[in-house]
């Protein structure tokens, strides 16, 4: 084939590619938006992150108070919402709470859609273009990274800066030049001033320093390492202006930083999220839930058989992706929370693992099938596994863009409502909450739910807890719980949880649930088993009256 026609060939296939992945991330992108019934969306750690965005706009103070995450993905948000409201896009400051959603999420699917073609590059430049597509076209239809590209959260952009961090350390090897140093360290400054845990890329920068070579072939000198490490803690503090801060005694860190830093690394030691009390070690935690529900079962096995392959093979491309994804397996892992998030930073090494795994095949079975017939073995198995996995993640962008099943059983309940109802609720309004309070910020917006309770609601909501006793002593009209709320408390037997249950069909007699469309339980796993962020777009809700 000529170099012109592979050419066109290349260009053809990654606007497919790309086009395919923009579609995925953008369909449903409106999903669970804060609007007149509820003034938090429905994922819980979009409220987190863009108030303090919202704050920074507002007050003009741009120190975000809030370092549990990086800020450069903030300070991306706010300075798209600032450029907006200067143009007279966004409202600021009377309004503008939607809008910045709107910001912040389109910027997290396009960071998405980038990703798969970094992924691209990296995957050609292992075996050249059949793997680089594979890769692509893998990771562009992987549920995981589909979903949480929809989100105003960092993971998927942490996702993308730590994916160009390591196609840039590709360049050390025949390339070795003051140029690449300081790029790579950019991309590590900024990738962990996106989410600490991928700054863990600082091993993969020295492993591949180790084996580094210039155009001659000699190894680089020891400073150039020691300079693309100074570029990243230049970047770090760049995008984290106050770090540091000037006190009666000079700079100290900001205590911002230190409690919200240590809040996270306390919050992954002890734990306390339910989901994942009794569930044994996060790593293998992660292979049997975590994965399998964010991949699909056979993507995820092909993959694992991928990187056992690239393992045994000697190269840069190997040694730069598992010098950071061992070891960032290890640290997540370790921890007591094991969100499938958490995972995110892994699928791109995952997705060219995979398509290396089936590029092997095709180089096995060709002594005895010739070439032909192993293309054919090959692509059959690619395209089973592309056409899986892309109707695993049809299903979820299709669950975010139907009529979300909170706002279907609030609409169901409000014309039954009158200002003699009374509404029960086992927990605090927040995320898994149907709309009957717009306050469902969960503790955060506490204090303004107990200020609407007094100020003459329409209906009264009585947070009951698991309490049966409560319960019989409110009778209340109407009761709402979540799977989201019991499931696990029922699995670890609590009693408390367990007698509630029980006594609600008890005291009243009906219940309407409502449900997401049914799941293909071979694509995607038991809800029992899946990590409680991946079941945030598909809660089951009870109403019982």
């Amino acid at each position: 084939m000529k170099p012109y026609q592979i050419n066109r060939i290349e260009k053809v296939g990654l606007a497919v590619v790309l086009l395919l992945a923009l579609a995925l991330r953008f369909t449903g992108l409106g999903w669970g938006l804060p609007n007149a019934h509820h003034y938090f969306s429905y994922h819980p750690d979009e409220a987190p992150l863009l108030a303090p965005v919202w704050y920074m706009l507002v007050s003009g103070d741009w120190d975000p108070h809030f370092y549990n995450y990086g800020t450069f993905y903030m300070y991306l948000v706010a300075l798209l919402a600032k450029a907006g409201s200067l143009l007279g896009l966004v409202p600021l400051p009377k309004a503008g709470w939607l809008e910045l959603h709107w910001i912040a999420r389109t910027l997290t699917a396009l960071m998405g859609a980038a990703t798969v073609y970094l992924v691209y590059q990296l995957g050609k430049a292992r075996r050249g273009l059949p793997l680089g597509f594979g890769a692509a076209f893998l990771l562009a239809v992987l549920p995981a990274h589909v979903v949480n590209s929809h989100y105003a959260t960092v993971d998927v952009p942490a996702t993308f800066m730590i994916t160009l961090f390591l196609l840039i350390l590709l360049r050390f090897f025949g390339h070795a030049q003051w140029a690449w140093y300081v790029l790579a360290g950019l991309a590590l400054g900024l990738a962990a001033a996106t989410k600490y845990t991928v700054g863990l890329g600082v091993i993969a920068l020295v492993a591949a320093h180790l084996y580094a070579r210039d155009e001659e072939g000699y190894s680089p000198s020891l400073f150039l390492l020691i300079a693309a490490l100074a570029v990243a803690a230049l970047a770090f503090f760049a995008v984290t202006p106050y770090l540091l801060v000037m006190t009666s005694h000079g700079f100290r860190v900001n205590p911002d930083f230190v409690r919200g830093v240590t809040f996270e690394m306390e919050h992954a030691r002890v734990g306390g999220t339910f989901a994942f009390a009794n569930t044994g070690p996060g790593w293998v935690y992660h292979l049997l839930r975590s994965l399998p529900a964010g991949m699909g079962y056979i993507a995820l096995a092909v993959s694992l058989v991928g990187c056992a392959l690239l393992i045994q093979r000697a190269g840069p491309v190997p040694l730069v992706l598992f010098s950071f994804a061992i070891p960032y397996f290890a640290l997540t892992g370790a921890g007591k929370e094991r969100f499938l998030r958490y995972m995110l930073p892994l699928l791109p090494v995952l997705a060219i693992a995979a398509a290396y795994a089936v590029e092997r095949l095709r180089d096995g079975v060709t002594p005895r099938l010739g070439a032909l017939g192993a293309a054919l073995a090959a692509g059959a198995l690619g395209a089973a596994i592309f056409g899986v996995t892309l109707w695993y993640a049809g299903q979820m962008t299709s669950i975010m863009s139907a009529p979300d099943v909170r706002d279907r059983a609030a609409n169901w309940l409000r014309p039954q409502l009158t200002h003699r109802s009374e509404i029960g609720l086992a927990s605090d309004p927040w995320y898994f909450t149907p709309p009957v309070t717009p306050y469902n910020g969960g503790l955060r917006s506490l204090p303004e739910f107990h200020r609407w309770q007094r100020e003459n609601p329409p209906y009264r909501v009585v947070v009951i807890g698991w309490e049966a006793a409560k319960l019989r002593a409110e009778r209340p009209n109407f009761f709402i719980v979540s799977d989201a709320e019991y499931a696990d408390l029922l699995r670890l037997k609590r009693p408390a949880a367990v007698a509630l249950m029980e006594a609600l069909p008890r005291r009243l007699r009906s219940r309407q649930d409502f449900e997401p469309p049914p799941p293909l339980l071979w694509l995607r796993p038991d809800k029992i088993a899946c990590p409680p962020d991946w079941l945030y777009t598909w809660p089951r809700i009870e109403v019982y009256y």
